[in-house]
């Protein structure tokens, strides 16, 4: 099955922010072998617009654009991010690499780089950031859950034990607190 006769919504998306043509084509081309769909941008604003529309599940970027510096860059996004991040340059420094990492940037390479590594590695993180997406979404349940027991207690206990109080205060029936209760096998006493 090629690229193309996917479900587009799951074809996973890579943005390329670089202003090398001739390199934004061929990692496009490769990209597009390797079953991603890459959208490549060439300057920082055309980035800010195609990041408004929907998230990519990599970001490429460029340290040196006509428009500004990648890092900048990495900087403003860095807040409203929900996707991993590389960073690119043909002007690789120590201070800057660090930088990078300090901003949460999952790797930083120099140019020139092989398409094999660079498609390696494009598949390499967004598999790692997706595990690690999943591990924090089960943890978020569990930890919803964990909430809700203790707010349960801590509503139990003000009402000293008194569960029709006890729900009124957390805006549940009756009978869905004593069901909660017995599901997370919560013990109480009761003060009546």
């Amino acid at each position: 099955m090629s690229v193309s006769d996917k479900n587009p919504d799951l074809i996973p998306k890579v943005l390329l922010v670089d202003d090398e043509h001739a390199f934004g084509r061929a990692v496009q081309r490769r990209l597009k072998k390797d079953g991603y769909f890459c959208d490549h941008v060439c300057s920082l604003e055309q980035a800010r617009k195609s990041l408004k529309t929907k998230s990519p599940g990599l970001l490429i970027l460029d340290m040196q654009l006509p428009d500004g510096n990648g890092l900048q860059f990495l900087e403003e996004i860095e807040e409203k991010r929900d996707f991993p991040v590389f960073v690119l340059t043909a002007y690789a420094t120590v201070d800057n690499a660090v930088a990078a990492m300090k901003m949460k940037a999952c790797d930083y390479l120099s140019k020139p780089i092989d398409l094999d590594t660079l498609s390696k590695l494009v598949a390499s993180l967004i598999e790692e950031w997706n595990a690690s997406a999943k591990s924090t979404a089960e943890t978020r349940f569990q930890t919803l859950t964990d909430i809700d027991q203790a707010m349960i207690r801590e509503a139990l206990t003000a009402s000293k034990g008194n569960v029709s109080k006890a729900a009124r205060n957390l805006g549940l029936g009756r009978m869905a607190l004593r069901h909660r209760i017995k599901k997370y096998g919560i013990i109480y006493s009761s003060d009546n």
